[in-house]
């Protein structure tokens, strides 16, 4: 307890390290996310998508974490952006009720 610079400093690390793959990067920001920690979220998909760039899922995580700052202009453009990149049905019916509630 009491480590939060130190544990940010390895998250850093973990990010940039060469196993890092744009996909984990994205879930930990989700996990964030989750635990209310809006603005660590959003600098981790910022990271992501400097690092990764155009690779799925780093619009997704701008999507969310634009909607969660309140955004939401920013964030439906990453989400349609996403919508585009979508591997596969699931992703895509996932990434449609993002912009669908964005929409509203």
């Amino acid at each position: 307890m009491g480590r939060q610079a130190e544990s940010a400093q390895v998250a850093q690390t973990a990010i940039a390290h060469g196993t890092a793959t744009p996909i984990l990067v994205h879930q930990y920001g989700r996990q964030l996310l989750r635990a209310k920690n809006v603005k660590e979220a959003m600098a981790v998909f910022e990271a992501n998508a400097k690092r990764f760039g155009e690779q799925w899922p780093t619009h997704v995580g701008l999507a969310r974490g634009s909607a969660a700052t309140g955004e939401k202009a920013k964030a439906l453009e990453h989400a349609k952006k996403a919508r585009a990149q979508a591997p596969d049905a699931l992703n895509q019916s996932g990434i449609d009720a993002l912009i669908a509630s964005l929409s509203r």
